[in-house]
């Protein structure tokens, strides 16, 4: 009861009162509820809290993978439109825009089919706050270097391997979808990422390892949804189009120069 009055009211001091009220909606909403509630139906069917954090993450990654699949699928049909039309078959600065919006091919349609996610993963965060607060059990035994889920990191791996996938999965984006930017815009694109990310390894290190426990699979997750999503055999299967980005082996191509 002690560490939950600890963690109770960490959280209550972390929030500032200009937002306290958005945090009270986004932990009480029905999506938020149900969420929590899935996770304790799982715990009761006999799971320990670490392995319904990651059965959670990954279950949630697979439910959402469709509109991910979709996107990607957009993407690739786009791009293939957009060869055949340079081509010089069709008047590019009429056709191209308007034969766009007929197939449904905007880039902001292809976008927010991948941002819409973004709610379930902060909902379903809140869903483990709620748990990690509840008054039911005095704590969550964990393993290895982390023996209490209830209380923080001690060594801090959880938060920082967190961080490192948080860059991995956005260097991957940055290979397969080459952004056009100056010199200085890239750079400060950086070092406000690399500022977000550090910030978020510092709060995570604070909060409970189920936290960052959850995060971590939610990254891992996916990296690997987006590999995945690179594979030729994947792609065949979900009816996407080939892109020059394809790889066999997505993940060691990560790493190593290639013109595309």
């Amino acid at each position: 009861m002690i560490l939950e009055l600890i963690v109770s009211q960490r959280h209550s001091s972390s929030v500032p009162s200009t937002i306290a009220p958005l945090f009270q909606y986004a932990s009480e909403c029905y999506f938020t509820q149900g969420l929590q509630s899935a996770m304790e139906a799982l715990h009761g069917a006999g799971l320990s809290w670490p392995c319904v954090f990651v059965v959670t993450g990954a279950a949630l990654r697979v439910a959402s993978s469709p509109l991910h699949i979709l996107a990607e699928r957009l993407f690739a049909r786009r791009l293939h439109t957009q060869n055949i039309l340079t081509a010089g078959v069709l008047k590019l600065a009429e056709i191209i825009p308007r034969y766009i919006a007929d197939q449904r091919l905007q880039s902001s349609r292809i976008q927010n089919l991948k941002m819409c996610t973004i709610p379930l993963w902060i909902f379903s965060s809140f869903a483990v706050r709620n748990i990690v607060d509840s008054d039911f059990h005095p704590s969550i035994p964990g393993g290895l270097w982390v023996s209490d889920m209830l209380a923080p990191d001690p060594y801090f791996v959880l938060p920082v391997v967190v961080g490192l996938f948080g860059f991995l999965n956005l260097y991957s984006q940055r290979k397969i979808y080459p952004v056009a930017m100056s010199k200085w815009q890239m750079r400060s694109y950086d070092f406000v990422l690399g500022l977000f990310a550090f910030s978020a390894v510092v709060i995570m290190s604070q909060l409970p390892a189920c936290i960052p426990l959850y995060w971590l699979s939610v990254s891992v997750s996916g990296f690997a949804q987006a590999q995945l999503l690179r594979h030729p055999n994947v792609k065949k299967l979900f009816g996407i189009n080939r892109l020059p980005t394809d790889s066999r082996t997505p993940i060691r191509d990560l790493f190593l120069t290639r013109r595309v």
